[in-house]
C-alpha cells in the first residue's frame, strides 16, 4: 500500500529538520575552530612580538660590543 500525503510530508519535514540540525552543528563547529584559530594566531603574534623586542635589545648592545673590541678584531660569542 502507498504511503499517505501525511505520511510524506511527515517523513520530508523530519529529513528536513535533520538536515538543519546537522548544518548547525557544522556551523557551530566553524565558529568554534575559527575561534581557536583566531587565538592562536594572538599568541603567535605575542611570541613574534617579544622576539623582535629581544632582537632590537640584542641590536642596540652589539654597537658597544663592537666599540670594545675595535675594528678587524674578530670575536666569538665565547667572549659575551
Amino acid at each position: 500500500m502507498p504511503k499517505s500525503l501525511v505520511h510524506r510530508k511527515t517523513a520530508a519535514a523530519l529529513d528536513r529538520a535533520r538536515e538543519q540540525i546537522t548544518l548547525r552543528l557544522l556551523v557551530s563547529n566553524a565558529k568554534r575552530t575559527v575561534g581557536e584559530l583566531a587565538a592562536a594566531e594572538r599568541r603567535l603574534l605575542s611570541i613574534r612580538n617579544e622576539i623582535l623586542g629581544r632582537a632590537w635589545q640584542l641590536g642596540k648592545l652589539l654597537p658597544a660590543i663592537k666599540e670594545r673590541v675595535g675594528p678587524g678584531r674578530g670575536w666569538s660569542a665565547s667572549m659575551l
